[in-house]
């Protein structure tokens, strides 16, 4: 990797590669679609200081043009290998709630619907129509978020209380306190190998093996744990200063970070089982890791003499997984209790793919909060010194 490149152009290669790329399955493209409208408003933003993020970028321009695309975007997208269905699009709801599309009504009525007609498992947390009962850290992704941005555009309690709930109430029953490490799903009977496609074709097991009982899965995947850590990062962002549950959300979110900071390899990364260096180091759970500290890092949630060092070295392990033009290694694919259990085995068992769609906005998502924390707050040096710093390069 070149070093007199800095993250802002680390951010702009992953937006010209991947930005209208045909390829980008589509529930991952939901995501990827948030996190261009955010690059594009963090450049815009910076430009207007005089901060030379992005050299000659016409950022009115690719707002239009990712923008446009995003308020389209007609059905929301079902989640990958599950039934459940985002709200409606993260982009438009985003971006509504910075005052950059006027799509107040539609937010609110795809967030009424979820509240009304989302399909719920006993305890009232959302799940899967495909398969009853079966939870997982995607869903959050999918829901908190998107109920954060609804309350912050309708300025009413209820979506935030909702998503607070939501994501306590999943914490309470797949995060586990003494390891400090997220479990990514939960199946009340036996695993249904329609529910999930292609991605147990990596299992060296067959559907009359599946137990019969999987409950929580026995993994720990890095990309599981990086949804939990996104949808609560969204969360503690957007949720008033005054909420009773704010104080108690950023001690979760430090105590859940404070976990992971023993599971970082000495090159700087998180793997696909964190508690697994046999396991390879992975790109999408890193980053997700990354984007999460970040934010803690910018708001000064976090202790950042403690967290500042594994910050730098993440950015720059991660680094060395994205090429000149642009391409990400290393990325894992979505996964659904693999093997019918779940276990370490089976998600260490998932291939990592090359420019993986599941991985593009996690990775950008960290570059752009990493430009943030250097050229606004002055918190990080340039990408050359940290590769320099941590790796000699």
């Amino acid at each position: 990797m070149d070093m007199q490149i800095d993250f802002s152009d680390l951010c702009m290669l992953l937006t010209e590669k991947f930005g209208d790329d045909p390829k980008i399955c589509p529930s991952a493209r939901m995501l990827l679609d948030y996190s261009l409208v955010r690059w594009v408003k963090i450049g815009m933003s910076l430009a207007k200081t005089g901060v030379p993020v992005g050299k000659d970028i016409d950022w009115e321009a690719m707002l239009e043009r990712f923008s446009k695309r995003i308020l389209s975007a007609g059905e929301p997208q079902k989640g990958n290998t599950t039934g459940m269905v985002w709200p409606g699009h993260p982009g438009a709801a985003w971006m509504c709630a910075r005052g950059l599309a006027k799509v107040s009504d539609e937010v609110i009525a795809a967030a009424d619907s979820l509240l009304e007609e989302g399909h719920r498992d006993p305890d009232g947390l959302f799940d899967d129509p495909v398969y009853p009962g079966h939870l997982s850290t995607v869903h959050l992704a999918m829901t908190v978020p998107f109920l954060a941005w609804a309350g912050k555009i309708g300025g009413q309690a209820r979506y935030f209380d909702e998503a607070v709930k939501q994501f306590t109430g999943y914490a309470g029953k797949l995060y586990d306190p003494a390891a400090r490490l997220w479990h990514p799903g939960f199946l009340p009977g036996k695993a249904n190998a329609a529910m999930t496609g292609g991605f147990w074709d990596h299992s060296c097991m067959v559907p009359e093996l599946y137990p019969e009982k999987v409950g929580v899965y026995p993994g720990c995947w890095g990309s599981g744990e990086g949804y939990a850590l996104f949808a609560l990062s969204e969360l503690i962002f957007e949720l008033p200063d005054g909420h009773e549950a704010k104080q108690k959300l950023i001690g979760m979110r430090v105590d859940m970070l404070e976990g992971l900071l023993g599971h970082q390899d000495p090159n700087g990364m998180w793997h696909q089982v964190l508690n697994d260096w046999g396991s390879y180091p992975e790109t999408s759970g890193t980053a997700w890791i990354l984007y999460a500290m970040g934010r803690g890092v910018k708001k000064g949630t976090v202790d950042r003499e403690k967290f500042l060092p594994p910050y730098l070295h993440g950015l720059a392990g991660m680094a060395r997984y994205l090429a000149y033009d642009g391409s990400i290694f290393n990325g894992s694919a979505s996964g659904f209790c693999p093997g019918g259990r779940g276990t370490a085995v089976d998600y260490a068992t998932i291939k990592w793919y090359k420019d993986e769609s599941f991985a593009v906005a996690p990775v950008l998502l960290a570059l752009q909060q990493a430009v943030q924390n250097e050229c606004a707050m002055h918190l990080i040096p340039s990408f050359g010194e940290v590769m320099n710093q941590f790796t000699g390069e």
